[in-house]
């Protein structure tokens, strides 16, 4: 039997100037096997540069999500680092901020949103539905036959839902006519698809900010 377990990794990112240029590298990658507080991802920090004999005061400035365990003045890593490194700077990462901007989203959009999952889940959740929404998708002929679920952690995983449900529009709206499902309205909506499109096309150039 396998058995699988979600660990949290911690990544850290280095930016620096070599030869009149600026490089960026992965400077560690290493698993936070028990809590993620503060003292706990500083610790994993401090020991990495005192094995590498890194000095924290070539540490210029340090950017970071908003979560208390980052930004903690006391026992954030950024307040722990400021304790070795008093001149260093803390920046607030700009995806961070994408991501919490587009959670205050309005409010119609949030409810379309909402909605598509629970267009998903209604296909997703039973084995059957699933197996048949497949089977359709082979037979009218589409490039995918599944949908994806959403992550709430992970939400640029968003885009990839919209865009996936747009794209099989006509497939979902014949599979909830047949099961005779509430949530057809929706695909008989033109505004309501409309909606769909423009968030799919929104949280697609997200992504694009993220991965570049």
């Amino acid at each position: 039997m396998n058995l699988y377990m979600k660990i949290t990794v911690l990544l850290v990112f280095v930016r620096y100037v070599s030869d009149e240029s600026v490089h960026e590298d992965l400077l560690l990658c290493q698993a936070l096997e028990t809590t993620t507080r503060g003292e706990d991802i500083f610790k994993i920090l401090a020991t990495y540069f005192r094995k590498n004999d890194l000095n924290w005061n070539l540490c210029i400035a340090v950017c970071t999500d908003g979560a208390k365990a980052m930004t903690g003045s006391v026992k954030g890593v950024i307040g722990l680092i400021k304790n070795v490194a008093p001149a260093v700077e803390h920046r607030h990462c700009c995806l961070h901020r994408e991501a919490l901007a587009v959670k205050k989203m309005l409010s119609d959009l949030k409810e379309t949103i909402n909605e598509v999952i629970k267009v998903v889940n209604f296909i997703k959740a039973k084995p059957l539905h699933s197996r048949v929404f497949a089977s359709l998708c082979q037979e009218m002929g589409p490039i995918h036959i599944t949908l994806l679920l959403h992550t709430e952690v992970r939400w640029l995983s968003r885009g990839k839902i919209l865009s996936r449900v747009y794209e099989l529009r006509n497939e979902i709206e014949v599979f909830l006519r047949e099961h005779k499902s509430s949530l057809l309205s929706h695909f008989t909506d033109e505004v309501w698809v409309c909606k769909v499109a423009y968030l799919a096309d929104i949280f697609w150039k997200f992504k694009e900010l993220s991965l570049s």
